[in-house]
């Protein structure tokens, strides 16, 4: 591995280990499974997800603010509202496959959200949600919903 990965790999875990895991710890989340440099993890409601999803990217964001733009780590993050079927290690399910598609909609550094978790958490989260379109997955028994960009006015005043 080159020292640029083994620094890169270790400001991850320690992003992953202060950030990631406290702000999980604080909303009531939890890890599912890793995938690479992300993560699956479940929620009791969409607000928590959504509330969690924006403090891990404000904190990251300042962690970053000392980093050139090279050096930056920055996440992607999606967040869906669905049923899942709940096994030991994993989750599985159409809303679990829309919101790993989600992500990908998403900015280095921001959130996308679906049309129902943007229902379900206006006026209770401190953010800004803007609609950036519609979303057609494919293969999925739900073929449209809305893409909403999120963006928090102060994760720290959401609700724990």
């Amino acid at each position: 591995m080159e020292r640029a990965e083994e620094v890169t790999h270790q400001r991850l875990m320690h992003i992953h280990r202060t950030i990631v895991l406290a702000a999980l710890a604080h909303r009531d989340g939890s890890i599912v499974k890793h995938t690479g440099d992300g993560f699956l993890a479940t929620f009791k409601s969409a607000v928590l997800a959504t509330c969690c999803a924006l403090e891990i990217q404000e904190k990251v964001a300042e962690v970053n603010a000392d980093a050139s733009a090279a050096d930056a780590i920055l996440f992607r993050m999606g967040v869906n509202l669905a049923d899942v079927i709940v096994e030991s290690h994993d989750v599985f399910g159409d809303g679990v496959n829309v919101a790993a598609r989600l992500q990908t909609y998403a900015e280095p550094g921001g959130l996308i959200v679906s049309g129902i978790v943007a229902e379900a958490i206006l006026g209770q989260v401190p953010a800004n949600i803007t609609s950036v379109g519609d979303f057609y997955p494919k293969n999925l028994s739900r073929p449209d919903t809305g893409l909403f960009r999120t963006r928090s006015r102060r994760a720290d005043r959401c609700p724990s």
